[in-house]
């Protein structure tokens, strides 16, 4: 019974070796083949690709194997034999391409031309709701349902506002394929921003208002202040009794203007530092809130923005 656990991975392990190997064996005489064909040996590599088309492999393997069939069958004037390999080709990987550079254009262009016939479905939605452009043509508003040729595409997506956008590659498959294109804002002049709406700069209007009638009051008590210390002295100075009584009176009034000059000073000095505050908040709020104004002379109004 101790011995089961081991037998066991000793099978496992046995049964997934000729797998590996003869996915290796496919990969080399891919290899193979592909040298066989660039040395114009086209019967030879179509037989060695047939070795390899019978053996487990992976994906992009057996791709690759029913092109270079399909390129030796195109050499040899095997138009029909060609163009089925082409296709099978294909749907294993869509993402294949001939260059003109080392194939010839003719064989290139039946290849693209089996491409163009094989076409697969794709599903294109969109968060939020925007434009779909494929390949840079428009294909109308999410979601779309396109069949398009297999390989890849460019999809972009992008709102009417220009706000939010996205762009991604896909790759068309044979068969039917869902794609949720998930769009970021832009950063475009006039879209708002990730933490709600865009707020209005305060002016604080009345806080400036109060500030500077604040200053103007305490100038002008310095100035009935000062005034009243010039009285006071020509007072102490002064040898006409008469004379003496009239500047106590101006000194007693200046001093009471004075006062009541330095406390309303104050006073607007302090109302400014809190209209500082208050009008400083922001002036636009998410839809459903309240907010509160001030306005002359004072009144705070409640206003609901629905």
């Amino acid at each position: 019974m101790r011995r089961a656990p081991f037998v066991l991975l000793l099978a496992v392990l046995c049964s997934a070796a000729p797998a590996r190997s003869a996915d290796e064996r496919a990969a080399a005489l891919l290899r193979v083949a592909a040298r066989q064909f660039g040395e114009a040996r086209f019967g030879e590599s179509i037989a060695t690709l047939e070795r390899a088309r019978g053996l487990p492999a992976d994906l992009a393997t057996r791709a690759r194997v029913q092109l270079y069939l399909g390129l030796n069958r195109a050499v040899l004037g095997q138009g029909a034999t060609a163009r089925a390999a082409f296709r099978a080709a294909l749907s294993l990987d869509p993402r294949l391409r001939l260059s003109p550079d080392e194939i010839k254009p003719a064989i290139v262009a039946i290849f693209e031309e089996e491409r163009a016939r094989l076409q697969g479905e794709l599903v294109i939605s969109a968060a939020p709701a925007a434009e779909i452009w494929i390949d840079g043509k428009r294909a109308g508003p999410s979601p779309q349902r396109v069949r398009l040729a297999i390989g890849a595409h460019r999809l972009e997506a992008r709102t009417a506002d220009g706000c939010f956008a996205a762009a991604q590659d896909a790759t068309v498959a044979a068969g039917s394929r869902a794609l949720a294109l998930r769009l970021e804002r832009t950063g475009a002049s006039g879209c708002r921003g990730e933490q709600g709406p865009r707020t209005r700069a305060p002016r604080r209007l009345w806080t400036w208002i109060a500030a500077g009638t604040a200053a103007a009051v305490l100038i002008a008590g310095i100035g009935v202040g000062a005034s009243a210390q010039v009285d006071y002295r020509e007072y102490q100075t002064t040898p006409d009794a008469r004379r003496g009584e009239e500047l106590a009176d101006a000194i007693a009034a200046k001093d009471r203007a004075a006062n009541v000059l330095f406390g309303v000073g104050a006073a607007l000095a302090a109302g400014s530092a809190v209209l500082f505050f208050v009008e400083g908040r922001a002036r636009t709020t998410p839809a459903g809130t309240v907010r509160l104004e001030w306005a002359p002379p004072f009144q705070a109004l409640v206003r609901g923005s629905f």
